[in-house]
């Protein structure tokens, strides 16, 4: 598995090869992304990167915020009905 890409940059008369050390996050499944991000928690990239895979991954519904008092009163059944929803 491809986890760090490599640049090849030309110099007129030689060739020198840098590794970039940015991670490949598409190479890494979620486990491998979730635990490189809890090894560099500085890494931003990472964590975006991580998020915007949760996101693309889940298929939990997405409930609008109640816009009023009355709007609640539906609340106790929207949770019931997610929580028994089998889960992955």
């Amino acid at each position: 598995m491809l986890l760090f890409t490599n640049d090849l940059i030309n110099f007129p008369g030689w060739e020198l090869e840098i590794r970039n050390m940015t991670p490949n996050f598409e190479a890494m499944n979620r486990k491998e992304l979730r635990q490189y991000i809890l090894e560099h928690r500085d890494d931003e990239q990472a964590f975006y990167a991580y998020m915007d895979r949760l996101n693309q991954e889940s298929d939990k519904p997405v409930f609008p915020a109640p816009k009023s008092i009355e709007d609640l009163s539906n609340f106790a059944q929207l949770l019931k009905q997610y929580s028994d929803r089998p889960q992955k």
